[in-house]
């Protein structure tokens, strides 16, 4: 079963995404951060610029992809 975001768009490794981090009250301050792997319940992203993973829910990010231009 794919992943989809909170707007019920499909996740798929490699995409951008915004995350809105659970311990984060400034909103989506990591910036966009790309999908590098999935598992059954979660994924996993990274910060090109500053290398920071996070193993995170779905449901807590946004694809921007279309906003960013493919």
């Amino acid at each position: 079963m794919p992943h989809t975001d909170c707007l019920d768009q499909e996740i798929k490794p490699g995409a951008r995404v915004l995350w809105s981090a659970h311990n984060s009250h400034a909103g989506f301050e990591q910036g966009v951060m790309i999908v590098i792997s999935m598992s059954d319940k979660r994924i996993r992203i990274e910060n090109k610029k500053t290398g920071r993973r996070s193993v995170v829910d779905p449901k807590s990010v946004v694809v921007v992809d279309r906003i960013l231009g493919s």
